[in-house]
């Protein structure tokens, strides 16, 4: 199974050191997917012997996000590609076993593996998720539980968590 990690920069050159050191044995291989940084982001990737594809663009979140999984699965031949977030990880990326332990367990074969910044809540304020934000998504994310009417943890984890995609996504 090939897993490659991907990590989302928009200047976070002081950042991405630490985000590739904490990337996981699992993952195969990793990549920065850099949303026209003018820090010294190029640099760090380089020193640190990791591939780099910058957007033509700035694009935000959503777009660097839809390009790296276009990199991922087009250029290195993705199984999976799980989403390491460049700006100090406010998710550990070890849990990335956890979704290992999904994919493997024989009974489904997902597309999408989703994360919660409220499973770990102490973890994830220790690793520097702000006290300001937490807060307000835990009662959003509580409101939306509530009038969707859905088993859902972190309403905004689409967005902002772990996940990964599986091959299947490769011919859509």
């Amino acid at each position: 199974m090939n897993i490659i990690g991907f990590i989302l920069s928009r200047n976070n050159g002081t950042l991405i050191e630490k985000a590739i050191k904490k990337c996981p044995q699992c993952i195969n291989q990793i990549f920065i997917s850099d949303d026209k940084s003018t820090d010294n982001t190029h640099k760090v990737a380089k020193k640190n012997g990791v591939e780099i594809f910058t957007n033509e663009k700035v694009n935000g979140y959503g777009g660097n996000v839809k390009n790296a999984i276009k990199v991922a699965f087009e250029n290195f031949d993705a199984d999976y590609a799980v989403e390491i977030h460049g700006d100090g990880a406010q998710f550990h990326p070890d849990a990335t076993y956890d979704a290992l332990k999904i994919i493997n367990d024989g009974l489904t074969k997902p597309d999408l593996i989703l994360g919660s910044r409220f499973l770990n809540f102490r973890e994830n304020m220790k690793m520097g998720y702000p006290i300001e934000r937490m807060v307000p998504n835990f009662f959003i994310s509580r409101i939306e539980r509530i009038l969707l009417n859905i088993k859902i943890d972190y309403g905004s984890t689409i967005t902002r968590s772990y996940w990964c995609c599986s091959s299947t996504a490769k011919d859509e």
